[in-house]
């Protein structure tokens, strides 16, 4: 993304290749902010069934209830994650700081070129 800013600054007299660029860019950046928020979703709701069965009122339950809970408590006590490369979890986070770091390495490179 930074490389693509620094590319728009270069051609900015061919009208045509900046708006190539500027919708590539664009569209890089929303179909990762979909998958980062897709990521968070899945994170979010798994949370949810967490909250769900801990505020549940347990001591109404049968003895199988009871321990089916417990299991369920158990199994949701950690979110379910979308990660990337099984290594980085796609979340809204992890968008913002993409998005910092390739406006950090931009101005870094814009202060290098000049």
């Amino acid at each position: 993304m930074s490389v693509i800013g620094l590319r728009i600054l270069y051609i900015l007299d061919q009208l045509e290749t900046v708006i190539k660029f500027v919708l590539i860019l664009m569209v890089s950046l929303s179909s990762l902010l979909i998958t980062c928020y897709s990521g968070q979703r899945i994170m979010d709701e798994s949370q949810n069934i967490f909250y769900g069965a801990y505020a549940a009122e347990w001591y109404k339950f049968s003895p199988r209830l009871k321990s089916l809970l417990i299991i369920t408590l158990y199994r949701s006590s950690t979110p379910c994650e979308l990660k990337a490369g099984n290594m980085i979890p796609l979340s809204i986070a992890t968008y913002a700081t993409v998005v910092r770091m390739s406006m950090s390495y931009y101005t870094a490179l814009l202060s290098i070129q000049d």
